[in-house]
């Protein structure tokens, strides 16, 4: 395990952050030569190897933005963090200081705005998840 920038985190790696914040027990997995992802859903029957692709499934993206309350909208060049046309994702907070998820994709930041509001600005991931050495899990 590492541990990475939640900001950073992509592809199977924001899965993984995304699927840990919403309380499912992963389970890293090196078997026939390949790493691989198995969890235990709700029903306690271990299912796997995919992740959730709430990066990508406005069903599952809208999911989040309901349960966690995200916001979300286009950012304007040279805000913030933001560089080009991208979009950003909050938690909503009454009266409380905010974290501002940045991404080229509006589902992107979402995740992003779920991991950073559960799990924090830095969260541990499997090595193997790691962006630039990603190897692609199948998604459901």
């Amino acid at each position: 395990m590492i541990k990475i920038q939640s900001e950073l985190l992509e592809g199977d790696a924001l899965r993984w952050a995304v699927m840990k914040a919403e309380g499912l027990e992963l389970h890293p997995i090196f078997k026939e030569g390949q790493f691989s992802v198995w969890f235990t859903p709700d029903d306690g029957m271990p299912w796997g190897p995919s992740l959730t692709a709430y990066d990508t499934d406005w069903n599952q993206t809208g999911r989040l933005i309901l349960k966690y309350k995200i916001g979300i909208g286009e950012v304007q060049i040279g805000v913030g963090t933001a560089k080009g046309d991208q979009w950003a994702a909050h938690p909503k907070r009454l009266n409380e200081p905010t974290n501002w998820s940045f991404a080229a994709d509006p589902r992107v930041a979402v995740c992003k705005a779920v991991v950073i509001e559960v799990l924090g600005a830095m969260v541990e991931i499997p090595a193997f998840l790691a962006p630039g050495l990603q190897r692609p899990l199948r998604s459901v």
